[in-house]
């Protein structure tokens, strides 16, 4: 199941903003962890989307 059948399934939260949405980090770490997905860790990424520079 993709995660945009999970939004609107009510199964992990996110916020729509136009066209697009947007999960929180944290909702994804749970959801995975909820999910049985052992070592699933969050590791420091300094890309930020939608950001220039």
């Amino acid at each position: 199941m993709t995660v945009y059948r999970w939004v609107h399934a009510g199964e992990i939260p996110a916020v729509q903003f136009g066209r697009s949405y947007r999960v929180p980090r944290a909702a994804v770490e749970q959801f995975m962890e909820q999910a049985g997905y052992e070592g699933f860790s969050h590791q420091s990424d300094d890309r930020r989307s939608g950001t220039v520079g």
